[in-house]
This record gives C-alpha cells, structure tokens and sequence, in this order.
C-alpha cells in the first residue's frame, strides 16, 4: 500500500497552485516529490496568478480568473466569478475556509444576442496577499467589475480575518470600474 507522508519530517516544501486548474500543491523541494494536491476553488474559468503566502502552518491563496477575456464571446453567458481567497492547511492540503469578493451572481438582463448576463462579477485578485501577523489580517487588492451590476470589493484593499476568512473591512477606490475584453468604451452609467 501507499505510506502517508508525515509533513512534519520534512523542514521545509515547495507550495505551487495550478494556472487554471483551481489546484494547490506541497512538493517536496528536493526531491520534488508530491506531499499533497488540493483542489481548492470550484469556479469555471479560474486562473491562479497570485503568489499562494504560507504563515502560521496555513498557505493562502488568492483566486483570479479569465473570465473577462473569455466574454468576448457573445454567446457567453456572462460573468459569474467572484475573486476569492482560499486558506489551507499546509499540513494536510485540507481546505480551512474561502471567501468570496462578493455575492453569488444573479442574471439581470440578456445581451443583443440573447445571451442570458449575470453579475456582479470579478474583483479577482491577481497578486499575492500580504500578512499583518500583529492585526490578525491578510489584505488583498481586487480588480475591476466584469458587470454593470455594482461590486463593493472590486477595484479595493480588502482586509480579511486570518482565521476565519470574515470581511473586515474594504476599501473601495475606483466604483463602476466595469469592464470585459470586447466592451470599450463601458456603457456610461
């Protein structure tokens, strides 16, 4: 049978996350050998670009995606990911929580070509998160709207709850920052 490996015995492992596969993985780094594989997003069209930062025996993984490259297709129906953030225990690859950038998305009108638009959407989040040990907070910063249905956390510095993953606060900078490959200009308010 298969001997489980310990992550304790080893000083140190290598933590990746998948392009577009919505999967984080351990290695180990020097004999590359895989100590876990976790699938920790179930979003279509999720690209994982941001650095995953390990603190406190958790890796924390910020989720983008290419939804709004994808909606040049007029047949799309669009858009419906959230950004998010995924807290997992380095340990075991055991997902702990994930919480989205905003709610659900819901369909509220249908494009010239038929096709059924949801939202809001987007505010993902490119870019690594950053740890504020002392505060208890991981801050992240979100991207733009991918709807015309209004989204608090896109385009904003979200501060999180390290260990449950509550929304302590945001800041949003730039509202109505609304955009998909194929709509420029966006439609004015």
């Amino acid at each position: 049978g298969m001997r489980a490996l310990s992550f304790t015995l080893l000083p140190y492992a290598a933590y990746l996350t998948g392009w577009t596969e919505r999967t984080a993985y351990a290695l180990d780094p020097e004999t590359g050998r895989l100590i876990w594989k976790s699938q920790v997003d179930n979003q279509s069209e999720v690209q994982m670009t941001g650095s995953p930062v390990l603190h406190a025996g958790r890796l924390y993984i910020p989720v983008s995606s290419a939804e709004e490259a994808i909606a040049v297709d007029d047949a799309y129906a669009c858009c419906k990911f959230r950004g998010a953030v995924v807290a997992v225990d380095a340990a075991s690859g055991k997902v702990l929580w994930e919480t989205f950038m905003g709610p659900e998305a819901r369909p509220f009108r249908k494009n010239t070509k038929g096709a059924q638009m949801y939202g809001p959407a987007g505010a993902a989040i490119w870019a690594a998160p950053t740890i504020d040990a002392k505060r208890g907070v991981l801050y992240v910063a979100t991207g733009d709207s991918y709807t015309d249905v209004p989204m608090d956390n896109a385009d904003a510095v979200v501060a999180l709850d390290l260990a449950t993953g509550a929304i302590r606060w945001s800041n949003q900078l730039t509202k109505a920052d609304n955009y998909i490959i194929g709509c420029n200009p966006p439609n004015p308010r």
